[in-house]
């Protein structure tokens, strides 16, 4: 399995990995109850949008699909296959108003759904993982040269650029943490990085886990996050309660 999503109201989630299919899952029944064909290769990456009526879906086979949940058929709606590489990350932004991939092309991706137009940022590094903040004014994307680059969104003006972590080879993810105010990456090597947002330091590492650190996961309120590794271990993460 390559990536999940949770509807709103956290009734249902969909999955995706190496079947080339898009499974929907009760969580009440614990069981699919639909899936949807499409894809030509493995499916890296999925998300709703807010009032979960549509799910996108990025894949190796370079394509993005969005999936009408209303419509009783299993094939896309709409087909984007506009890149040159996987498609590594995509989501919708809070106003579903558009729709953001990254690939390994090295390209971000803007679909503005209400003007019909596609924007094209260029960061010419393979993009592995991309992250929007909390407040959806700055993007992360993380890339295979072991740099996260920070864009303002509107602009594609770079920001900043946090290094320190190992990523050349695998895939890791880059996260905000809950007030923005700092940067969470995992490591190659099984470590887990903290960057001060303005400074670019690292200011905190965790020997997480063995093996590359593929997956982190930050809660949107609290300072807490969960982290997966190719160990096949899955930790959670909080302070210490106090003294």
């Amino acid at each position: 399995m390559n990536d999940i999503a949770v509807i709103q109201d956290n009734s249902m989630f969909a999955s995706c990995g190496g079947d080339k299919l898009i499974w929907l899952w009760d969580v009440e029944q614990g069981k699919a109850v639909r899936k949807f064909r499409g894809h030509q290769a493995k499916v890296n990456s999925l998300d709703f949008n807010k009032d979960s009526t549509l799910l996108i879906s990025g894949g190796y086979d370079k394509m993005l699909c969005v999936w009408d949940l209303r419509a009783r058929g299993d094939t896309p709606l709409q087909v984007f296959t506009d890149f040159k590489d996987s498609i590594t990350k995509v989501f919708f932004t809070k106003d579903m108003s558009q729709i953001y991939a990254s690939s390994v092309d090295g390209c971000i991706r803007r679909y503005d759904i209400r003007k019909g137009e596609l924007i094209v940022d260029h960061v010419a590094r393979p993009i592995v993982d991309m992250a929007i903040s909390r407040d959806s004014n700055c993007i992360l994307a993380g890339c295979l040269d072991s740099t996260i680059r920070l864009f303002e969104k509107s602009s594609a003006e770079l920001l900043s650029q946090y290094k320190g972590h190992d990523c050349s080879t695998s895939k890791t993810e880059c996260k905000f943490t809950n007030t923005d105010a700092h940067v969470v990456t995992g490591s190659e090597d099984g470590k887990i990085l903290f960057f001060d947002l303005l400074e670019e330091k690292p200011i905190h590492k965790i020997r997480a886990h063995k093996g590359c650190v593929t997956s982190l996961a930050y809660h949107p309120d609290e300072v807490a996050m969960i982290s997966a590794g190719v160990d096949g271990v899955a930790r959670v993460w909080k302070p210490p309660p106090p003294a």
